[in-house]
């Protein structure tokens, strides 16, 4: 069974800034097969470090700006390829998918990520596009995932 631990702190400051640390798979996680011929699978554990600032505007929008370095512990994986970045837009009393609108930008090595949502209470719509790089080791494979939804909330109402 994975362990994952982590930690977060959240300064008292007007840009609401924050760090964590997050170690996943503590231990090395061993993962068994069905086929008890097979070598048990292993998943290293994992170091990662974010940092966010998250400043209101005024009582109406907030705005929230991250960056991650992850795989920390991995020394297969290139510096270039641990970095994420993260930004989005949010106006409504709530913030993310639940915002009354939102507008994300992200970037990994892969590429661009973006997405717009509409929350309306009772229907909700939002658009996105992720890229992810799927290939192994030294190999660049990417995929473009795109989604669009449209969804009525009956019950909240």
């Amino acid at each position: 069974m994975p362990i994952h631990i982590g930690s977060a702190y959240r300064f008292k400051h007007s840009l609401k800034p924050a760090i964590s640390f997050v170690m996943q798979d503590l231990g090395t996680t061993r993962y068994s097969r069905k086929d008890k011929s097979l070598d048990p699978r292993l998943q290293k554990e994992n170091a990662l470090i974010g940092f966010s600032l998250s400043p209101k505007i005024q009582d109406w929008a907030m705005v929230n700006v991250t960056t991650e370095f992850a795989n920390l512990t991995d020394s297969s994986v290139k510096f270039a390829d641990k970095f994420r970045a993260s930004t989005e837009f949010t106006m409504g009393e709530r913030f993310g998918a639940d915002a009354g609108f939102s507008a994300r930008l992200g970037y990994t090595t892969a590429g661009m990520s973006y997405g717009l949502g509409m929350n309306l209470g009772i229907l909700h719509a939002e658009i996105a596009s992720l890229a992810e790089d799927i290939g192994i080791d030294d190999s660049k494979v990417i995929e473009r995932k795109s989604v669009f939804n449209i969804g009525i909330n009956i019950a909240d109402y």
